[in-house]
């Protein structure tokens, strides 16, 4: 928790330095005033402490110190917001990658949708990259074997499923057939993949819809009724 910025700030690393710099300023000015005081509050001249300057000093001790422990909790706290700004950096420049720890989890998380009672088949999906880029397919590779036969258990398809639709995508989108079952299956797999710090969301336009081709007794147990088609798009 945030003590000395904002709640949910999004500070620039140089204003994160000024800050920095602003806190050790502090430290070192109630530093200095500590000193002070407790050499006041020290002396041994004869009377001092019956002077207002002794009482002074006093104050300057107590002012001292609480300003050298904010002082340092400002340090701590804008030192400890510059680093994860810089972490965040450099893994933002770094290709995504799902280790196969974090396959594992994804496919254990996963493997309950791999079917239903009275469902004819498995689940489904469709992992494609819509990048041209390398990093996109060979993430792509990899959520595929997460979720296929050796992973989820899930009935994997390679080919690009999109219904008709264009969307440019940055991160990983999961366009989701029209079913309560399609949802939450999504839902699932969107937070393994953010799990894994893999940047996911659900597009807002449906896939397949059973209903409008008048399958509604089939949504909770024909596969095609709950697809999801998984679009690989451009690293974030």
């Amino acid at each position: 928790m945030f003590l000395f910025l904002p709640s949910g700030s999004n500070w620039s690393a140089q204003a994160l330095e000024r800050a920095e710099s602003v806190w050790i300023v502090v430290a070192i000015i109630s530093a200095v005033v500590l000193l002070g005081g407790l050499i006041g509050e020290y002396s041994e001249i004869e009377g001092w402490k019956k002077t207002r300057r002794y009482k002074l000093a006093k104050w300057a001790v107590i002012i001292g110190v609480l300003g050298e422990l904010i002082g340092d909790a400002g340090i701590f706290e804008t030192s400890d917001a510059l680093q994860q700004k810089t972490d965040a950096a450099i893994t933002a420049q770094l290709p995504r990658n799902l280790t196969p720890e974090q396959q594992d989890a994804i496919a254990k998380e996963l493997s309950k949708w791999a079917t239903a009672k009275g469902m004819n088949g498995r689940q489904r999906v469709a992992i494609f990259p819509t990048s041209s880029e390398f990093e996109a397919a060979h993430l792509a590779d990899l959520i595929a074997a997460a979720l296929g036969p050796k992973g989820a258990g899930w009935d994997v398809n390679r080919n690009p499923v999109t219904y008709g639709k264009s969307f440019a995508v940055s991160g990983v989108a999961l366009m989701v057939a029209k079913s309560s079952r399609a949802l939450a299956v999504a839902s699932d797999l969107r937070h393994a993949l953010m799990d894994a710090k893999i940047l996911s969301s659900i597009l807002p336009v449906p896939g397949m819809d059973c209903a409008a081709i008048h399958m509604t007794q089939s949504l909770e147990t024909d596969p095609a009724c709950s697809a999801i088609s998984v679009w690989v798009g451009s690293h974030p």
